[in-house]
């Protein structure tokens, strides 16, 4: 049993751990995030399981995987079948299940590690307010399927969970190789609100000024409004800054799921 103390580790640890056929990643979506990524940079084949210990552990309930139930767990760890995976990549970094260029990733970008660690989901709620409270607009150029759109945001769906149960993109699969790219077309800070409200409530795929395009391959770039740093957010961590390159490869993880 390793346990990891710095960022980074879990990445370290699982592409040293040659010759183990299984890792086991206990932690949240970051540290998942962080093996799987240290997994894909060894040559040796190895399947990944899961004790999701996070806030969202958004991964986990893609797979059907129930947090809440240690026996559960253990049972898919010890008798769970090996699935294969499509992963998305942002810039050479893999995520599991999305990323996201806008509102989210400045979000991200500010939750304060302290109350993270101290009072889990409630950090990014605060600093989803900051950023509401601060907000100004912004525009970026999206690249896919042979168009180009200036939109507020961008949320590129590996997987159909977005931030635990909430769902951005119904169609988007762990076992299809091919991104749902979600384009948030009204910028400001009413729309800002109106898209949050829409995915807590369930109501964001009726909005006419929401769209979903399929894709093998999406790239970003800062428009008008932008800063000059603007982060890239995977799986619920930063990844990169703008502009951006984002690709899916198919059936690039074994993860352990239940039988």
């Amino acid at each position: 049993m390793c346990e990891t103390t710095a960022p980074r580790d879990a990445d370290r640890l699982a592409r040293t751990a040659v010759g183990c056929r299984t890792v086991i990643a206990a932690g949240g979506d970051g540290t998942i995030n962080e093996i799987v990524n240290g997994l894909r940079a060894r040559e040796d084949y190895c399947t990944l399981g899961l004790v999701p210990l996070g806030t969202a552990n958004v991964l986990a309930r893609e797979l059907g995987i129930d947090p809440s139930s240690p026996a559960t767990v253990a049972g898919i760890i010890g008798a769970g079948v090996a699935r294969r995976i499509a992963l998305g990549c942002a810039a050479g970094r893999y995520f599991t299940m999305m990323a996201g260029i806008g509102f989210d990733a400045h979000v991200v970008d500010k939750v304060d590690p302290r109350i993270k660690r101290r009072f889990g989901k409630l950090a990014y709620v605060v600093s989803s307010l900051a950023q509401l409270l601060t907000y100004r607009p912004r525009t970026y150029r999206v690249r896919l399927a042979g168009r180009e759109e200036v939109v507020a945001s961008v949320v590129v769906a590996n997987g159909h969970f977005y931030g635990g149960p909430y769902v951005v993109a119904p169609d988007a699969s762990l076992d299809v190789p091919e991104l749902q790219v979600c384009l948030f077309h009204r910028t400001g800070r009413w729309h800002a609100l109106r898209y949050l409200w829409g995915m807590l409530s369930g109501r964001l795929a009726r909005f006419k000024d929401f769209e979903i395009v399929s894709a093998e391959e999406v790239t970003v770039e800062a428009g008008p409004g932008c800063a000059e740093y603007e982060p890239v957010q995977g799986d619920g961590d930063i990844v990169g800054a703008l502009p951006m390159r984002i690709t899916v490869t198919p059936s690039a993880l074994s993860v352990l799921v239940p039988a």
